[in-house]
């Protein structure tokens, strides 16, 4: 006998339920509901303090300062006095030129070749607190027109430059004795040895030195065959018009 077949309970229809549509606006509002990774904040409550409040923090000001070699740069490049006068008003240590390897040759430079308007920069420099006693700079002002090395001895550089505190450097004596003008040039050196401070009383001796090794540079230069001339040219062309000894003996006294 054949089972009878088993009867499978009925099915009931599922019902489905018909969800509204959603509005682009309504989605846009449930994705901004979701939550935000924990550890993580905001850039809001990064910067809100205490109060809750948000604090929005200002940049800070962005200054630009002129680096100090642009403006010493910008005296040695001056077109105008009034550019150089402005330029150097605003520099606060005018010392500052003989530092660097440049700007300390355009000052020796400004005294060596003695231009229209070297004097008149060279005194407001001078003015504005510049060392009269620079290494170098009476040395070269030696070879200018005068007015520079004038000057310097003004505003009390030493007369001897740099031979003061080294043996082995170069006097300005000796160099006025090899200028084109050395008379002149020699009888301002040497008031300015016997009215500076430094050589009060032993202004004679100095003097007398000086005249030494203006005799052993000549020995130097020109050789013991050609010494005797140029020892006579020193005697007769320079030292009778600014040294007494020198002017006797060359009158016969």
């Amino acid at each position: 006998m054949k089972k009878p077949a088993s009867k499978k309970a009925p099915q009931k229809a599922l019902a489905m339920k018909t969800l509204p549509k959603q509005t682009s606006a309504q989605k846009g509002a449930k994705r901004g509901a979701k939550k935000k990774p924990a550890g993580k904040k905001s850039m809001k409550q990064l910067s809100s303090n205490k109060t809750g409040k948000t604090v929005m923090k200002k940049p800070g000001a962005v200054t630009h300062k002129r680096p100090a070699a642009n403006m010493l740069d910008a005296i040695v490049k001056a077109k105008s006095m009034r550019a150089f006068k402005a330029a150097v008003d605003k520099v606060a240590d005018v010392n500052r030129l003989s530092r660097s390897l440049t700007h300390r040759q355009w000052l020796l430079d400004l005294v060596y070749f003695d231009g229209p308007d070297s004097e008149e920069k060279l005194e407001l420099l001078l003015d504005a607190g510049l060392d009269a006693n620079m290494s170098g700079l009476l040395y070269s002002s030696v070879f200018g027109s005068g007015g520079c090395m004038r000057l310097l001895l003004e505003f009390g550089a030493d007369p001897l430059g740099d031979r003061a505190h080294n043996p082995h450097a170069r006097c300005p004596f000796l160099a006025a004795a090899d200028e084109g003008n050395p008379g002149k040039v020699m009888q301002t050196s040497q008031e300015a040895l016997f009215a500076h401070p430094n050589y009060e009383e032993t202004a004679e001796e100095v003097w007398k030195h000086t005249i030494e090794r203006m005799h052993e540079d000549l020995l130097e230069q020109h050789g013991r065959a050609s010494y005797p001339r140029a020892k006579k040219w020193l005697r007769e062309a320079l030292l009778q018009y600014v040294d007494v000894d020198y002017k006797n003996m060359a009158h016969g006294a």
